[in-house]
């Protein structure tokens, strides 16, 4: 592992260097509070899933999956720059859409 890329209210993202080719890879897993829901875990399995079939040059790259010490994981490319949250955030689209709702609260009901 190299550092933290994310930590959301699910599960935590990991930068790290993959030992069979080097490479920059981004690790998966669910949060221990969190993995200890049968729903969240079902979750989870189900991303795995559809991250293994999905094949597109604008979506990260499945490399493999797997549990180690009972902990489940996703590895995928790793794409450096700006995360996808913060790319919506900065995004044209989202001013538009924020500017559009603050006419509208504005207006009289």
């Amino acid at each position: 592992m190299i550092r933290q890329l994310g930590k959301g209210g699910m599960g935590n993202v990991m930068l790290a260097r993959s030992e069979k080719d080097g490479r920059a890879v981004a690790i998966k897993t669910l949060l221990p509070e969190v993995a200890v829901s049968e729903k969240s875990l079902k979750r989870f399995m189900r991303e795995i899933e559809v991250s293994a079939t999905l094949r597109h040059p604008h979506i990260v790259s499945y490399i493999e999956h797997g549990s180690y010490n009972g902990t489940i994981y996703l590895v995928s490319e790793f794409v450096s720059g700006m995360d996808a949250s913060k790319l919506v955030l900065k995004s044209r689209l989202y001013r538009f859409h924020r500017e559009y709702l603050i006419f509208l609260l504005k207006l009289p009901l």
